[in-house]
C-alpha cells in the first residue's frame, strides 16, 4: 500500500477515525496498531507477514532470554543478530552469491551450476530487521528492559508509519511512547 494511494487514504481515515476508541485501553491499543500494521504490510503481499512475525518473535524471546539467562546473554544476542542478518542476507544477497559461485565454478572449469533464485525482496525488510536488532542490543547493553507484553513489542516493530519507509526507531525511544494513552 503506497502512502500516496487512495487505498491508503481510506486506510488512514478508518485507522484515525477509530483510534480514539482503541487508544483507551492498553492491550486494545496495541492490538489495534498491530492489526492495522499487518493489514498495511500485507496489502502488497500477505505472504511476507509471517516472515515479519517470525523474525520479531525471535527478538522478543531473545530480549526476555538475555535478562532471564545472564550467563548465556552473549549467545542469545548472537542468535538474535545472526537470525536477523541471515534472513536479510537470503533475501538481499542470495542471487548475488549464487551468480558469483557459478562464475567461480566456471572459471575453475567445473560443470556445476547452482540454481539462481530471484527472491522478491520483502518491502521494508531492512527497516524492521535493524529495528528488531536494536531492541535486543539495547537490552544486552542494559539500556532497556524487555517488555513482557508481546502485543507491546509487536506494536513497536510493526507500526505502519515507519515499517516500510523508516526511520529505524530505537525501541528504548518508541516503547515508552506506546505505553502512554494520550488524550490528544
Amino acid at each position: 500500500m503506497l502512502f500516496n494511494s487512495l487505498v491508503f487514504v481510506a486506510f488512514a481515515i478508518v485507522f484515525f477515525g477509530l483510534w480514539p476508541l482503541a487508544r483507551r485501553f492498553e492491550n486494545v491499543r496495541y492490538a489495534y496498531i498491530i492489526g492495522f500494521s499487518f493489514l498495511f504490510y500485507g496489502w502488497w503481499d500477505w505472504r511476507y507477514v509471517p516472515l515479519l512475525i517470525a523474525t520479531a518473535l525471535i527478538d522478543f524471546w531473545a530480549g526476555l532470554g538475555i535478562v532471564r539467562f545472564p550467563a548465556r546473554r552473549k549467545q542469545i544476542l548472537f542468535i538474535s543478530i545472526f537470525s536477523n542478518l541471515a534472513t536479510l542476507g537470503v533475501f538481499k544477497y542470495s542471487g548475488f552469491l549464487f551468480t558469483n559461485l557459478n562464475a567461480l565454478f566456471a572459471w575453475n572449469g567445473w560443470e556445476t551450476r547452482l540454481p539462481i533464485y530471484a527472491l522478491i525482496l520483502p518491502v521494508g525488510i531492512s527497516f524492521y530487521t535493524f529495528q528488531s536488532i536494536s531492541y535486543t542490543v539495547d537490552i544486552y547493553r542494559g539500556e532497556l528492559k524487555p517488555t513482557k507484553n508481546i502485543l507491546h513489542f509487536f506494536s513497536a516493530i510493526s507500526m505502519f508509519p515507519h515499517l516500510v519507509a523508516g526511520p529505524i526507531m530505537r525501541a528504548a525511544y518508541l516503547l515508552p511512547q506506546l505505553r502512554v494513552g494520550r488524550s490528544a
